[in-house]
């Protein structure tokens, strides 16, 4: 999808960037209707601004995921709750409601990290000799945390704890 195939999609975009007290990454909001939402409105056999997701629901996806209250994954379930579910919905309002926050305490995170280490003493191993292996602790630490972890902090921590660079 372009944005400025459509008049009225550029004007979507627009508002979505626009909306409320400051603007907010263009590219973020750019990925957000020329990607998911547009997958959805293709689907239904309509243009982005088409649907019924408000400029400013995209908006508040887009600021909740800089904000790093819920992760880019996060966002895709979230919009998908808008959808099918919350078409009217305040997307922070959804997040608060149905617990979709990252965890970005880092003592949390460590404590599932410590967890998860001490049970595969045989990954720990496998992870020295082969750092790629890192990417299955990642796996790991967010399957116990629910998905919820913050990537970057988990990433991080995990790094430490293990000595991979």
């Amino acid at each position: 999808m372009v944005l400025t195939l459509e008049r009225e999609t550029a004007d979507y975009y627009d508002q979505a960037v626009k909306f409320g007290e400051g603007k907010r990454d263009g590219k973020a909001v750019a990925n957000l209707v020329t990607g998911d939402i547009a997958a959805y409105a293709n689907s239904q056999g309509l243009s982005a601004y088409e649907t019924h997701i408000k400029p400013a629901q995209i908006a508040g996806i887009v600021d909740l995921v800089a904000g790093n209250i819920i992760s880019s994954k996060g966002a895709k379930d979230l919009l998908q709750i808008i959808i099918a579910e919350e078409p009217e919905g305040d997307p922070a309002d959804i997040v608060e409601r149905r617990g979709m926050k990252q965890v970005t305490d880092l003592g949390a995170i460590e404590k599932v990290v410590d967890e998860i280490i001490a049970a595969n003493p045989d990954k720990v191993e496998q992870v020295k000799a082969k750092p790629t292996m890192l990417g299955w602790f990642v796996g790991q630490a967010m399957k116990a945390s629910g998905g919820k972890a913050n990537p970057t902090s988990l990433n991080e921590i995990l790094k430490q704890k293990l000595g991979v660079e």
